[in-house]
């Protein structure tokens, strides 16, 4: 989901065209923990070992909205009267403007001193126990993003000044867009598996566009 303005310069060449926009586009991500445990030997500081655990119930979602810099190159052929058919590739530049996670369930973390059976599976000071929500969230989750761009579509003559837009357009992530990301298990925090080392993420879209196009000149 999104909105976004452009600019297109179409005078250098019959069928060809450049094409600058600015676009707020919203990715959203959903991660279904249910089921899932994880572990890791550790030692405490008098070299006893012990596994400390995480068990999950819960279910993540993350939402960012991007605000997209593209520059996209278009190919245009007139297939009749009043419709070009339209395709473009490019890349866009992505700066998050807002960011959300939430999550729903629990987990549980715990340790476990296997040489002398003991199970510690609830202390607040160790941040052990069942919990409903993160323990210290990131307060930034995501960071800028570089990606792909193509788009094919239509170009429908309203007027000689006028037409209606409409495309598919699918972007792809070529980067990495975790800030900073965390140890998925530590004693000091959980702040999500997306803003975790467990993990990479890239953005992905796929959608349809709609939109109208003023004209400065007339189309040839």
């Amino acid at each position: 989901m999104g909105y976004g303005f452009s600019y297109q310069y179409r005078r250098f060449a019959k069928n060809f065209a450049v094409t600058f926009g600015l676009t707020n586009r919203r990715y959203t991500g959903n991660v279904d923990l249910k089921g899932f445990r994880d572990s890791i030997a550790m030692k405490d500081n008098d070299a006893n070992a012990y596994y400390f655990h995480q068990n999950f119930e819960s279910k993540e979602k993350n939402e960012v909205n991007y605000l997209e810099i593209s520059v996209i190159f278009n190919y245009m052929k007139l297939i009749s009267k009043q419709i070009d058919f339209v395709m473009g590739i490019g890349a866009s530049y992505g700066i998050p403007t807002l960011q959300r996670t939430a999550m729903t369930g629990y987990y549980n973390r715990s340790l476990n001193f296997y040489d002398y059976n003991v199970l510690i599976d609830e202390d607040q000071a160790l941040n052990l126990g069942t919990y409903s929500n993160f323990i210290q969230p990131a307060e930034k989750v995501f960071k800028s993003s570089i990606s792909a761009l193509f788009e094919i579509g239509f170009h429908i003559y309203l007027s000689p000044q006028l037409t209606f837009n409409t495309k598919l357009t699918a972007t792809y992530g070529l980067t990495n867009i975790q800030n900073k990301p965390a140890t998925f298990i530590q004693h000091e925090s959980y702040s999500g598996l997306v803003s975790s080392d467990k993990v990479k993420v890239n953005n992905l879209f796929l959608g349809v566009e709609f939109g109208i196009a003023f004209h400065m000149w007339d189309l040839e």
